[in-house]
């Protein structure tokens, strides 16, 4: 779920009305709040005091037994504001007299008996101050005598109605000054907040269009002005270097398809050179003169294909910059010189390596690798073993076939001469380097349900786990300067998958030596 985005301008006013509501929220209802329990103290004690004002009255007359006289004291009682009812009671508990405001004539708040199940607090009060109305008890005496008790009623509704009053002025107090906040708010936001909403605005929009001749406009000078001032400098300084970016462009483009055509040129006499290379690699050749072309041919080749390689990262990476106009002058520069000394270098490697293929002849073999027929696998291996003498001598090596001698596949002799041509020559060139005694290369041939399987292993140094996964790729090796093309196991990966329709696995550690399962058919 994607956030709800709010506006710069709808945050301020939110936040500002906010914090104004929640000021004078708090400010008048802790006035409210202070107002109403002052007022509603000295309502408690202007209560106790009439309470105690009718006590005294009536005690004189109490003595003496004498209602009228308590009758005619208590008529006193209409003029305390709010009072309901006064009951006065001997000290025997009963009644002897009661005053009832006439809006509850006929109406007794508390019947004679019912006043005992009343609860009086410290204060002498029946019930909350927060009800409608609310009783005191008070005591008649007379030099520490108790001649009875007096129940004052007295209603709340003044001390209600200041509080329903002070409430509905403050809502209309917030109300207006909601609106003058209101008002201040927009002129705030129209004098700083829309400016800085415009300016991202035109920002964005700048950016999308890439058209930075476009100034921004702003009348104030204040520090909003000066923001103004300097994103339109920027955009001078930016629309500068476009120019001056589109020219280099202009020239590097130029230059570029210059050293593109040379590159073309170089790359075609590479592949050639390439071609030739490879096909010499699938040729059956056994001989010696071929070992040494191999030789020969191997560092200017692998100097020309790093070459190369450089030149068409450095290019497609110039290239990318100019698209994404993050081209800098010294990238620029810095790229050119690593192209010219590159260039340098894969063109004496080719010439290096055209004059090496075009100085030796090409070679008669016994076999084509297009030729299919019939054969003893044993004996062609032998055969081919016999061409290898000089080399596994220099090691020295020795090579066994195990297996049946009689096996007799129908497939292409000079394929699978190729193959043992290039085992052996990776297993002399890597595997047996340091290996000085004891170096030993065992095949196995057997038939299994129609298939071939040519298991080719030998006890050298192994093939290192960094280049492991990549062995059959093209040019991998790690002895390019000592006559390693990197091109002899992916050329066997060829033949056996593509060739012979079949299956290679590699299985080698470090030190422990490497083996070749080949598994093809049969017959083809």
């Amino acid at each position: 779920m994607e956030p709800i985005y709010i506006s710069l301008k709808k945050q301020f006013y939110l936040t500002t009305i906010g914090i104004v509501i929640f000021i004078i929220l708090s400010s008048f209802s802790y006035n409210i709040y202070t107002a109403y329990e002052y007022n509603k103290r000295a309502f408690l004690d202007e209560s106790h005091l009439q309470a105690a004002l009718i006590a005294d009255n009536v005690v004189e007359p109490m003595l003496y037994l004498d209602l009228t006289s308590i009758k005619t004291k208590l008529l006193l009682v209409g003029k305390f504001k709010d009072v309901l009812e006064v009951d006065i009671y001997d000290k025997r508990n009963r009644l002897i007299t009661s005053y009832r405001k006439h809006t509850y004539a006929g109406k007794t708040l508390f019947p004679e008996g019912e006043q005992e199940s009343l609860f009086f607090n410290d204060e002498g009060i029946s019930s909350p101050i927060e009800s409608k109305f609310f009783t005191i008890k008070h005591k008649i005496t007379l030099n520490s005598v108790d001649y009875g008790y007096l129940y004052f009623v007295r209603s709340t509704q003044s001390l209600n109605e200041f509080l329903r009053a002070a409430i509905v002025n403050t809502l209309i107090v917030l109300f207006f000054l909601l609106i003058v906040t209101t008002l201040f708010t927009i002129k705030i936001s129209n004098k700083f907040v829309d400016p800085i909403i415009r300016l991202s605005k035109d920002i964005v929009k700048i950016s999308k269009s890439n058209d930075y001749s476009v100034r921004l406009k702003h009348k104030e000078k204040n520090e909003i002005g000066r923001l103004y001032q300097s994103f339109n400098s920027l955009f001078e300084s930016v629309e500068f270097h476009q120019k001056q970016l589109q020219k280099l462009t202009n020239e590097l483009e130029d230059r570029v398809k210059e050293r593109t055509r040379e590159l073309e040129e170089s790359l075609d006499k590479l592949t050639k050179a390439q071609k030739q290379l490879v096909e010499s690699e699938k040729m059956a050749s056994l001989g010696s003169l071929v070992s040494g072309v191999a030789h020969e041919i191997n560092t200017p080749l692998g100097n020309a294909l790093t070459g190369s390689t450089i030149l068409h990262s450095d290019a497609k990476n110039l290239l990318q910059m100019i698209n994404n106009g993050t081209l800098k002058k010294s990238t620029l520069q810095e790229g050119l010189k690593d192209i010219e000394e590159t260039s340098s270098l894969v063109v004496s490697s080719i010439t290096r390596a055209a004059n090496l293929v075009k100085s030796f002849k090409q070679m008669s073999v016994d076999q084509t690798i297009e030729a299919i027929r019939d054969f003893n696998l044993h004996t062609y291996f032998n055969e081919v073993l016999l061409t290898f003498k000089g080399k596994l001598k220099q090691v020295p090596a020795h090579v066994t076939i195990n297996g049946d001698e009689n096996i007799l596949i129908k497939s292409y002799p000079g394929v699978l001469a190729q193959i043992l041509n290039n085992l052996i020559n990776n297993s002399i060139l890597h595997g047996f380097e340091h290996k000085k005694e004891d170096a030993r290369i065992t095949i196995h041939l057997e038939i299994r349900e129609d298939k071939l399987y040519f298991i080719y292993s030998d006890n050298g140094s192994g093939i290192d786990e960094s280049i492991k996964d990549k062995v059959f790729d093209p040019f991998v090796t790690t002895k390019r300067n000592a006559g390693g093309t990197g091109l002899g196991l992916n050329i066997l990966y060829n033949l056996v998958t593509q060739k012979l329709k079949g299956e290679l696995h590699l299985e080698s550690k470090k030190d422990e030596g490497v083996t070749f399962t080949i598994i093809i058919p049969a017959k083809l």
